[in-house]
């Protein structure tokens, strides 16, 4: 029963990333469809003439990896509700070392998006003050 209900949660949060994305063939430029199988996902051109198939993760740094993506979502979702790496460890029976790479790519492709997204403070009448003894690594006691 709990596997279940985790099973669903994973469907729901992987549709609710997915939602939103507009994913086009290499091909021929249509639209591709997600389709999850197991433990594999796919995405499919819905041309008719084309119908080219690859892996989701085809061309990411996920591309031939041994878990799959309910196992990753996991691993994201409880680190980010501050879990340490040695407790999810235990918890999805992963060594520490593989969550820590998973975690490291994640997390570099997480800050970069990030950084892109953010907006320059700009327009009139605003002043910007910064205090610059926060960007220096020397601690003033």
């Amino acid at each position: 029963m709990n596997s279940i209900r985790n099973q669903n949660e994973n469907d729901n949060m992987l549709n609710e990333l997915l939602e939103n994305r507009i994913i086009q063939c290499n091909k021929c430029g249509h639209d591709y469809k997600i389709i999850i199988k197991n433990k594999n996902t796919y995405k499919r051109c819905q041309f008719k003439l084309c119908i080219k198939e690859e892996s989701f993760f085809k061309n990411s740094h996920l591309y031939n990896k041994h878990l799959n993506i309910y196992q990753i979502l996991h691993i994201l979702k409880l680190r980010f509700s501050k879990m340490p790496v040695s407790s999810i460890a235990e918890l999805t029976i992963i060594s520490q070392k593989t969550i820590s790479c998973y975690l490291k790519r994640a997390l570099k492709h997480i800050e970069t998006t990030y950084l892109e997204t953010l907006e320059m403070i700009r327009g009139p009448c605003i002043n910007v003050e910064l205090d610059k003894s926060n960007f220096s690594r020397i601690k003033y006691y």
